[in-house]
């Protein structure tokens, strides 16, 4: 197996194959291979015909890519390209626990999980008591390096991932909605050279967006 993780988050993927030799894997079943995709290792990588199967998590421009490379081979892939996950909350649901686990679902790794419950579904009979409850929690979570055990919130993985999400909430106007509570600076750079939002230097707050 070969591992190829994003360039912008090598680090995981190189730890998970160091703890699979120390578990007593032999050398050489799990790879990692860094590198960009483009001209680079992941372009290599789903040409090559000696490569069985691949299988893809990320965007969905990407994951067309990978497929027109593989079919040259006709090599099988499997493609995980996200989506907007949603959260159901019905009026019957312990709210405490709802909010707990929707805000987990949002907020883990800064949202940056392909399977990011991203969206809420909030029947209407608790719609306000829970916005309220939730908007709460966002902005008690306490934002800070990653390294930091008590952080709750750290930085967006690169400028060029803040200036997409800063895309999202100048939009948020146009699509009907409101941002509720925080929000990112305008340059993306935070303490110590962190895509933190701009309120980790003032009032620290997690993003609440509202879309009708």
């Amino acid at each position: 197996m070969v591992l190829k993780p994003a360039e912008d988050t090598p680090v995981s993927a190189t730890l998970l194959a160091r703890l699979a030799l120390e578990a007593g894997m032999p050398a050489g079943v799990l790879n990692v291979v860094h590198g960009y995709g483009p001209d680079s290792a992941g372009q290599a990588l789903t040409e090559h015909a000696g490569v069985d199967r691949i299988t893809f998590t990320g965007e969905s421009g990407t994951g067309r890519v990978i497929s027109r490379a593989a079919s040259a081979n006709l090599t099988p892939v499997s493609l995980e390209l996200g989506g907007k996950g949603a959260n159901l909350v019905f009026a019957a649901a312990a709210l405490d626990n709802a909010v707990d686990w929707s805000i987990r679902a949002i907020f883990t790794n800064a949202g940056q999980v392909c399977l990011a419950g991203s969206r809420l579904f909030v029947q209407r009979e608790v719609y306000d008591e829970f916005l309220a409850r939730f908007v709460a929690a966002a902005e008690a979570m306490r934002i800070g390096d990653p390294k930091d055990p008590p952080t709750e919130l750290g930085p967006l993985a690169s400028q060029e991932h803040h200036r997409k999400v800063r895309g999202y909430l100048d939009g948020v106007e146009a699509d009907g909605g409101k941002i509720l509570t925080g929000g990112l600076g305008d340059s993306g750079v935070g303490r110590d050279g962190g895509n933190f939002s701009r309120e980790f230097f003032t009032e620290p707050k997690a993003v609440v967006m509202q879309i009708s």
